[in-house]
């Protein structure tokens, strides 16, 4: 990892949770490979609560690859760590072609995935 990007993952931070229209959200870092996941807690009221949502039709970076209870409450994620991302902690022969998904990308695709889960709501 070079010396840039080891400070914005330092200023970073691990963990970031915040809330949007009424949806909790959370991105943390993956421990060993140090790429970031974001996940959107599911309203029990939601028709995705408790249900595989693994295979959908939802729009989020790389795909939904998170469908389970997390810190106790049932949660839709995705990651960072796909083809042409640059998973930190990985040696790679080639970086250049990959891209460093951080906490302000994160941040976006959850608010994308939640806009997306609302209209679910509303139809």
């Amino acid at each position: 990892m070079n010396e840039e990007l080891a400070k914005k993952i330092t200023s970073e931070g691990d963990r970031k949770e915040f809330q949007y229209k009424g949806y909790q959200c959370l991105i943390k870092r993956v421990s060993g490979m140090g790429h970031l996941c974001g996940y959107v807690f599911i309203p029990f009221k939601h028709k995705r609560h408790a249900t595989n949502s693994l295979e959908n039709d939802l729009k989020v970076h790389g795909g939904i690859t998170y469908c389970d209870w997390l810190e106790g409450q049932w949660a839709l994620g995705f990651d960072c760590a796909h083809f042409g991302d640059l998973v930190p902690n990985f040696n790679y022969t080639h970086t250049i072609f990959n891209t460093y998904r951080d906490m302000r990308f994160v941040q976006r695709e959850l608010i994308n995935l939640v806009k997306q889960l609302k209209a679910e709501e509303e139809r």
